[in-house]
């Protein structure tokens, strides 16, 4: 009769059977600590920027600090108009060497009591025999003179260990006594044990303390929503902090109220980065409809994410009409005449503020988001698309943009009022090889309609960690609070 096997065992019998030989081969080693919003305590933030997150090493060894400022809020626009995704947080990473609370240092000191015999002697790395509380892993070496009295004939020192110099063991308390062997101190055993007291400096180890920054929640605030917080943090080996790091809040998308004016030119002589057919500095090329190549000169950005999506561009039913001749071929539809509507523009203007971080060994500034207007009626969502940025260190080193694109029908799918996430979160599951969920169901107050989520979407924490939120648009009379941005967030890697 066959051994009963546990369910364990059955399922990796099968497993093997199926696909021999399966190691993991891209699995992170340690153990991760994660600091959220919902994971830290709330009570610490209510004096702006208190510390609400602490963490403690649990042993000797390394840890991987990251720290993401809060991603910017989406711009609320009432009934008319237009608006910019916001930007993501910035992204900071620092490796340190760890050690738990509870180490014995060289400073620590110590008092003796006991009977010893009275010859001199050297004693290293002696062997412990019993400790009054949880400590463990000191290394103790021992110098005695002449004489029976340990009080005044016995020096303890430590052996502190090689991968910090300056703490040995962990769990160790002031108070705390340490029983030394006789026998292992050229006498017997009990009759000549030594007890070691700790009486002051006990290492306080290493820990991290820091603030979570949280994406802006004024759902009703008017064109802009204002910069999110930023997320801060020191390590500390000892009493005193060895070093801090900031990674700043990304600011929110900008909106701006028309019924009839360019987007596109609403921001660009408002001071926000641009690019855009008509204008000469950044050569792009264009396809016609026939697949001919359409060359003219552009003004653009100084930053690479507005070139690159400028490589992309079309501009659809320009209102100058068609002029064949700038083609270079026969019925191509396009102009580069007067197509001021078509363009791109950035989340980045004169003066404005864009995400930094200090302190790390690797620091990255947010990410800003873009929206690209790919057709010359003004307020046609039909081909407008968002480039929504996600902070450097999420899904990948550098970071990232979801592009996807808005409609104007008023549908469960539509990417207006309060929609845009629809296509966000369908994009965003692409990412990662371990998806979140695909497109939400938020059913509002209209029945089976997407549109009229008012401030509901400016308020719900749905954004991942750091991530500027998608654009806002409108449809009809309707509002759209946008989505609020990805909260900050602390990760901590040891091993």
């Amino acid at each position: 009769m066959p051994l009963p096997q546990t369910l364990s065992q059955i399922l990796r019998a099968r497993n093997e059977s199926i696909r021999p030989n399966i190691e993991e081969t891209n699995l992170e080693t340690g153990t991760i600590y994660h600091f959220g919003e919902g994971t830290v305590y709330e009570a610490g933030y209510s004096s702006q920027y208190g510390t609400n997150m602490c963490w403690k090493a649990p042993d000797y060894g390394c840890a991987i600090i990251e720290a993401w400022g809060a991603g910017g809020s989406g711009a609320r626009i009432a009934c008319c108009g237009f608006a910019l995704p916001g930007n993501a947080g910035a992204y900071s990473k620092k490796s340190i060497c760890v050690w738990p609370a509870g180490g014995l240092s060289a400073a620590t000191t110590f008092t003796y009591s006991g009977t010893g015999v009275s010859a001199s002697g050297t004693f290293n790395a002696v062997t412990i025999k019993s400790t009054s509380g949880k400590g463990t892993g000191a290394v103790i070496n021992i110098t005695k003179t002449t004489g029976t009295a340990y009080t005044s004939t016995i020096t303890a020192t430590l052996t502190l260990r090689t991968d910090n110099g300056t703490t040995t063991g962990l769990g160790y308390a002031v108070g705390d006594t340490i029983v030394i062997d006789g026998a292992n101190l050229g006498g017997v055993t009990s009759t000549n044990d030594l007890t070691i007291t700790l009486a002051t400096a006990v290492n306080a180890g290493s820990y991290v303390a820091g603030c979570i920054g949280r994406s802006c929640n004024n759902a009703s605030g008017t064109c802009t929503r204002g910069c999110s917080d930023p997320t801060m943090l020191c390590w500390c080996v000892t009493a005193s902090c060895a070093g801090c790091m900031c990674a700043e809040g990304g600011k929110g998308g900008v909106g701006f109220c028309s019924t009839s004016t360019s987007a596109w030119m609403c921001y660009y002589y408002n001071g926000f980065c641009g690019t855009n057919r008509d204008f000469a500095s950044i050569a792009c090329t264009y396809l016609g409809p026939n697949a001919a190549s359409c060359a003219a000169a552009r003004k653009g950005c100084e930053d690479w994410y507005c070139n690159i999506y400028c490589q992309e561009a079309k501009c659809y039913t320009c209102l100058v009409g068609s002029n064949p001749s700038a083609c270079g071929a026969t019925g191509c539809t396009y102009t580069y005449n007067g197509c001021g509507y078509c363009g791109i523009i950035c989340n980045v203007c004169t003066g404005s503020w864009q995400a930094k971080a200090y302190g790390g060994d690797v620091n990255c500034a947010g990410i800003p988001g873009c929206l690209s207007f790919d057709n010359c009626v003004p307020n046609c969502y039909c081909y407008y698309k968002y480039h929504a940025p996600l902070p450097a260190g999420l899904y990948s080193t550098d970071g990232s943009l979801v592009t996807a694109n808005m409609g104007e029908a008023d549908e469960q799918q539509s990417g207006v009022s309060g929609q845009s996430g629809f296509s966000y979160f369908a994009v965003l599951g692409g990412l990662s090889k371990s998806p979140r969920q695909g497109a939400n169901n938020p059913y509002c107050w209209a029945g089976s309609r997407g549109c009229g989520c008012y401030e509901w979407s400016g308020c719900a924490q749905i954004m991942p960690i750091g991530a500027g939120a998608p654009a806002t648009a409108i449809c009809g009379d309707m509002c759209d609070h946008g989505l609020r941005g990805g909260m900050g967030a602390i990760r901590i890697k040891f091993f």
